[in-house]
């Protein structure tokens, strides 16, 4: 079984004998363990995949086990910086490109923290906008713009993801706030989109010829 990185899946982590049904097992033993790291990164177009190494290396303080591909799009994943008020009309705007060019097909946009009521004022502004918003229970096969958290976007994949929330990472209490700011950065394949009241503390050491950064 292979899983994406920082996503736990089971308290199975790469056993290879009975010691595996333990669950919960709490001692790093070595000789129990074996891991099978990912060589380059396949999913992700090299511009976004470069963006993720930076970003993993930053939040977690490891080097990132993986190598970007070699598919490039040509477009770095872009930071705006401005108004909260303001996200709706630009999430709105880049709907309305991609479904007038057909050039993407699959677009979410993926609040970091679980805010459930942030959530419910996005769709309706959304919606109040004309942009057709998937229902939350629909999410793998949801036709429209899907609207949802990290946590329940694990494991799915599109073709361009808006990340809402980057900003409140490092001043969350919860200990895996970075573990889902990862999962969410790492759900798009060809398109990379931040939208943030303030530049997030986790980009400020990453290379910026890695992302753009725009002020709406």
């Amino acid at each position: 079984m292979s899983a994406d990185f920082r996503q736990v899946v089971s308290p199975i982590h790469g056993m290879t004998d009975g010691e595996a049904l333990k669950v919960g097992l709490p001692i790093w033993d070595p000789k129990l363990h074996t891991q099978f790291p990912f060589q380059r990164n396949l999913r992700q177009s090299r511009e976004i995949a470069q963006f993720l190494r930076a970003f993993y290396q930053r939040a977690f303080g490891e080097f990132p086990q993986f190598d970007a591909g070699d598919r490039l799009e040509g477009i770095k994943p872009q930071l705006y910086v401005g108004h909260a008020n303001d996200f709706p009309q630009l999430i709105a705007q880049m709907w309305t490109t991609f479904a007038a060019t057909g050039s993407l097909q699959r677009l979410a946009a993926i609040q970091v923290n679980e805010d459930t009521a942030a959530i419910t004022k996005m769709r309706a502004s959304l919606a109040s906008l004309g942009v057709p918003v998937a229902p939350e229970d629909s999410l793998p096969t949801a036709a429209g713009l899907v609207l949802t958290t990290a946590e329940r976007a694990k494991g799915l994949e599109f073709e361009a993801c808006i990340v809402l929330g980057l900003e409140d990472v490092e001043r969350s209490m919860l200990n895996f706030a970075k573990n889902r700011a990862y999962v969410a950065l790492s759900r798009p394949t060809r398109r990379l989109f931040m939208l943030c009241e303030t530049d997030p503390i986790l980009l400020q050491t990453i290379q910026r010829d890695l992302y753009d950064r725009r002020p709406l």
